[in-house]
């Protein structure tokens, strides 16, 4: 059926069967609901069955009609960008003759850069309740939102059991400036649990408060995806961003299982860019979270009720974490106690994180979890001023995890802090740069210790004595945080250079015997030379870190009446443990 302001036409597959005059009764615009499927309050229903439901901004003609009925949601129309409507009421009543459509498609645009725009004041801007057949929503505008509610919401009322097969999808939406729990919400607040299929595949997502980063708010509230409400599965959030929300861009929580988190992009949130409470089974998956104020990725464990168990067995992989306030990944119980998780993280990149306003905190963290497994993941921080302490910290009651194969090189304090009993620790990098310098013959010409971090060019000079026999001779100190009877194998790399051609010498400290003993020995004349060194010897390793976890790394070059300049521009203490 089409209006165009004069005439209303009836088409049936495609082809116009009738039409009356009609002039002058055009849609009223106000505040009230508009209603697909029932007239007024919602007491008056349709008698039939309303399938595959086009909004369209201007009359269509019977080719464009014939299109749309043969192609359904397929066909590639423009419907114009301005606003039509307040709020629009899916309504999921049985008709007088007790019969239901199969499949609502609410479709108003076929392209997210030109939307339909809907916006609301006071509702949700599109709103279902008891859903008992299959929605599909696709390339929609909300935006300009003032009210506290949310633009997309799902919403199953208390004690209603519904059928487990209905799918909703929600695609091409664009959500933005909302007040409430979210931009998208599916939210069944009820006693019996679904069994739902849903996809939420949006192209653009900006929900809620844009611009000034806030505190968090409650769980829930100001996320740009919300999913929430006992057991509900089977959901697919993909290809999203969730950008600027007041809260956590994309927040699962109560139970909620075999679901796929994939490919979204989770940046500029005042609270964590994706967090899981007791969820099961779930999948994150290829997701970018950036910049938020929060955590990265919050895995809760939470106190499990209900004969559940809490967050279980879900695998967190080729994500890349960085620049967020606090930790990169964070997973712990949050309820009393400790609880076997069985999660997976693994091939994550965990980046930069801590802004430096918090002390202590980590690329990755375990508190209070047991049976976790942490593998091939790099957590480092690659600023000039590191803020992001360890790569890896479990803490709490950690035991039986696996922590393997992690690349934990490059932080503040050190790769891998641990307790715990019965972990499988094998396999992980950590690198060290040095603390402090001392200068035992000669002396400090130009720069400090840290110019020994990078390899760049930028010297530690120490300036030879300048009678008798000319000499440099000066160690560097470090501190590993790892203790040292996990250390498999010590690498040194020392890369530098001398003003006139010198035999080279390095040392390492035996804490055993307490003296220097020789590792390298070399010929370095003008040009930066690399040398670097290696042990597997597990009990040589003991010998050169100190119970404490220190290890000294001497340079030493002497001869002639010469005086000469000794430029150090790298070195590094890598241990895999």
């Amino acid at each position: 059926m089409t209006y165009d302001g004069s005439y209303v036409r009836i088409f049936l597959n495609g082809m116009e069967v009738g039409n009356f005059a009609a002039p002058g009764k055009k849609i009223l615009a106000t505040n009230e609901l508009l209603q697909i499927g029932s007239r007024g309050t919602g007491v008056e229903n349709f008698n039939g069955k309303i399938d595959e439901v086009c909004i369209l901004s201007v009359a269509k003609n019977y080719n464009v009609a014939g299109m749309l009925a043969n192609e359904g949601a397929t066909a590639s129309l423009e419907y114009g960008s301005y606003p039509i409507a307040n709020t629009i009421y899916l309504l999921s009543y049985q008709t007088l003759e007790g019969r239901k459509p199969d499949r609502t498609i609410l479709r108003l645009n076929d392209s997210v850069n030109n939307p339909v725009i809907c916006t609301y004041h006071n509702n949700e801007s599109i709103y279902w309740t008891t859903p008992d057949h299959d929605y599909v929503i696709r390339n929609f505008s909300i935006e300009g939102n003032s009210a506290n509610n949310q633009g997309v919401v799902n919403y199953y009322p208390m004690g209603v059991a519904l059928p487990n097969t209905y799918n909703f999808t929600i695609k091409g939406v664009y959500v933005r400036d909302t007040r409430g729990y979210a931009g998208i919400i599916t939210w069944p607040n009820h006693n019996a649990y679904q069994n739902p299929s849903i996809t939420i595949k949006n192209y653009i997502l900006y929900c809620l408060v844009t611009g000034t980063v806030r505190p968090e708010p409650p769980a829930g509230y100001g996320s740009g995806i919300y999913v929430t409400g006992f057991d509900q599965r089977n959901i697919i959030i993909g290809c999203n961003t969730c950008k600027n929300n007041q809260g956590t861009g994309i927040f699962l929580e109560d139970y909620q299982s075999y679901m796929d988190v994939v490919v979204n992009t989770c940046t500029d949130n005042g609270g964590n860019g994706i967090w899981l409470n007791l969820t099961r089974n779930t999948n994150v998956l290829h997701n970018v979270i950036e910049n938020n104020a929060a955590r990265g990725i919050l895995v809760d464990g939470g106190a499990g009720s209900g004969g559940f168990t809490g967050t279980v067995s879900n695998i967190v992989s080729y994500n890349t974490v960085r620049t967020n306030s606090w930790e990169g990944i964070f997973h712990y119980d949050s309820g009393s106690g400790v609880y076997n998780s069985y999660c997976v993280f693994k091939n994550n990149t965990v980046e930069d994180n801590n802004n430096g306003q918090w002390q202590n905190v980590k690329g990755i963290t375990l508190r209070d979890v047991r049976y976790v497994t942490l593998d091939t993941n790099i957590s480092r921080d690659t600023r000039p001023t590191k803020w992001q302490y360890y790569g890896i910290s479990t803490e709490g009651i950690a035991d039986y995890n696996t922590i393997t194969n992690n690349d934990l090189r490059q932080n503040k304090v050190g790769g891998l802090t641990y307790v715990g009993t019965n972990n499988t620790i094998s396999g992980n990098k950590g690198a060290y740069d040095c603390t402090s310098t001392t200068v035992t013959t000669g002396s400090v010409y130009s720069g400090s210790h840290t110019d020994l971090h990078t390899d760049n060019g930028v010297y530690f000079t120490v300036k030879s004595n300048t009678s008798g026999t000319r000499t440099t001779d000066w160690y560097a100190t470090t501190t590993i945080a790892e203790n040292r009877s996990i250390v498999d194998k010590l690498t040194i790399t020392y890369d530098g250079k001398y003003s006139i051609s010198r035999t080279q010498y390095l040392y390492l400290w035996n804490y055993t015997t307490s003296a220097w003993e020789q590792i390298d020995s070399a010929t370095v004349g003008t040009t930066d030379i690399t040398r670097t060194w290696t042990t597997t010897d597990t009990a040589l390793i003991q010998k050169y870190i100190s119970s404490t976890g220190e290890i000294k790394v001497r340079v030493y070059a002497s001869g002639g009446s010469t005086t000469f300049y000794c430029y150090g521009d790298y070195l590094t203490y890598a241990i895999e443990y």
